[in-house]
């Protein structure tokens, strides 16, 4: 039964998710099958979810592979969400959101791009190295002049180093500043 229902998740989350996927790391993780699902939850001492998440297990050979994937929740310990994460398959981010106390959203990552130069299966599951992920972030502030949270950057990172243009914008919405990276 678990199997029949990892399969369904992992099919309903292919169709939304590989879309940030070239075809050459569908090529490279396409004989890589879930074994197992568990969901992951902790507590606070409160009594209250801390976090929520989905673990799938991937076989290969004598070794299983654990990978975060789906939706991941965290939580403050007044219940209101913390974060908020979506994971492909195989643990890579598709789109982050933190937010304060009160649920204001103070961040967000959404991933355009993830490939692989990963020659097979081994190479894949046993560094990173040959990931590359392209990655937009926006950052928003509180302006306590106008009352409102705004959009105050914006630009793109590729394995964790910003690239393009970066936008720079005030509290009514102009843009104030670009840097090139």
């Amino acid at each position: 039964m678990k199997i029949k229902f990892t399969s369904l998740i992992l099919f309903l989350l292919s169709s939304v998710v590989f879309s940030q996927h070239t075809t050459r790391f569908l090529e490279v993780v396409k004989d890589l099958k879930p074994i197992d699902s568990t969901l992951n939850s902790k507590m606070f001492n409160n009594g209250k979810l801390k976090e929520i998440g989905t673990i799938v297990t991937y076989e290969l050979g004598d070794y299983d592979y654990k990978f975060y994937t789906g939706t991941q929740h965290v939580y403050y310990n007044n219940g209101q969400t913390k974060c908020e994460f979506k994971f492909d398959s195989f643990a890579n981010l598709i789109y982050s959101k933190s937010f304060d106390r009160k649920g204001n959203l103070l961040e967000e990552y959404i991933t355009s791009s993830i490939d692989s130069s990963a020659k097979n299966i081994d190479e894949f599951l046993n560094t990173y190295e040959h990931t590359t992920v392209v990655i937009t972030n926006k950052v928003y502030y509180y302006s306590y002049k106008y009352s409102k949270w705004y959009l105050y950057k914006e630009g793109v990172f590729k394995n964790l180093k910003k690239i393009g243009t970066w936008k720079f914008y005030s509290a009514n919405g102009e843009l104030t500043k670009t840097k090139i990276y």
